[in-house]
């Protein structure tokens, strides 16, 4: 009688941290002769167990994974971040309240900081009495992740003059806290003066009142 081997997929446990069950897969000999029956059993193992061969998670689970894994991050050092729908006059779009008020700020947040940042909007970055530097807040600029953040919190920071002087890709800001920071009442007048000239602010944003307390 003719045989040969043949991949059979059988269901499995789901992994964990998987909400999408696994297959798992054994070579068994088949015969000509059982092949149909073989293959139906196939089917209705895949049917039962909702498995096919591009199981895995959908680009939204995906994206909620995500959010959950900087959710986790933030909450880890003691912080917190949220994703939610927000309105600043007649615009609205989903988007990150970060709050890391006292938190240390170190190398891996700021690099999943930066990462968030290059696909979706910050909206509030509270880091008030937090280790954040110059140079990190600076990072945080270059990588665009201020684009769209109109609450700016640096009280109790030891922020300087030369990072507010170098901050030029935060286009929408409406409210930025310097209390107790290093910041001179001479850079937040500079500060000013570049938003009135800021080219890339939204017509809407140059508007509204620019509140900045220090």
């Amino acid at each position: 009688m003719l045989t040969f081997l043949m991949l059979i997929r059988v269901p499995c446990f789901p992994i964990r941290n998987r909400k999408v069950p696994m297959c798992c897969f054994r070579l068994k000999c088949v015969s000509i002769r059982g092949l149909p029956l073989m293959l139906a059993g196939i089917v209705v193992a895949s049917l039962a167990t909702g498995c096919d061969f591009f199981s895995g998670p959908t680009e939204y689970e995906q994206m909620k994974m995500k959010d959950s894994e900087f959710s986790d991050l933030a909450k880890s050092i003691g912080g917190t971040a949220e994703k939610k729908g927000q309105a600043l006059g007649s615009m609205q779009s989903a988007g990150w309240q970060i709050n890391l008020s006292g938190c240390q700020i170190n190398e891996e947040v700021l690099t999943e900081i930066s990462k968030l940042g290059e696909k979706e909007y910050v909206f509030e970055l509270n880091l008030s009495n937090s280790s954040i530097t110059d140079e990190q807040l600076l990072k945080l600029n270059e990588n665009l992740v201020g684009r769209a953040t109109f609450k700016l919190n640096l009280a109790d920071t030891a922020i300087t003059d030369s990072a507010l002087d170098n901050l030029n890709n935060f286009h929408c800001l409406i409210e930025v806290n310097l209390k107790r920071s290093k910041v001179t009442k001479d850079a937040v007048k500079r500060l000013r003066e570049r938003r009135k000239a800021d080219k890339d602010m939204p017509d809407e944003v140059q508007k509204m009142p620019f509140n900045v307390h220090i």
